[in-house]
């Protein structure tokens, strides 16, 4: 059962990064300013991971803790990925390679954050997240 907890919880993450991203987002992320439409997408991504946490059953508590770990997580990465965009000009052409090691780089990082988070939600701290290496 908590397997389907984290498949939800990245099912979130791409619905968010895709379907639920609008284009003002997309600019704002492209050039990592100005903060407003990344810290609206990146709402978008605590709400629809709280959602999953809620259905799921984790406390209200928890899933505030979560939700605000997730907003600020993902709106940093996303505004250093793009910053990094603006100030390396090959960072924001899909054509090179920087760009492919960026965003690679950019989802391993929210996945990381995922794995944290669903880890949290389960056993309520870090301490046997060691088991899963």
């Amino acid at each position: 059962m908590t397997t389907i907890l984290l498949a939800a919880l990245f099912i979130c993450h791409f619905a968010s990064d895709f379907a639920f991203t609008r284009q003002r987002m997309l600019i704002a992320k492209s050039k990592g300013w100005p903060p407003f439409p990344i810290m609206e997408h990146a709402a978008v991504h605590a709400i629809t991971m709280s959602a999953a946490f809620a259905i799921y059953g984790i406390e209200w508590k928890t899933i505030g803790i979560l939700f605000l770990v997730e907003w600020v997580s993902h709106y940093v990465i996303d505004s250093i990925k793009g910053l990094l965009s603006r100030w390396f000009p090959s960072v924001g052409n899909s054509r090179k390679k920087a760009f492919w090691v960026a965003y690679g780089i950019d989802q391993l990082l929210h996945a990381f954050v995922i794995i944290g988070m669903w880890h949290w939600a389960i056993h309520g701290n870090f301490k046997d997240l060691t088991m899963y290496l």
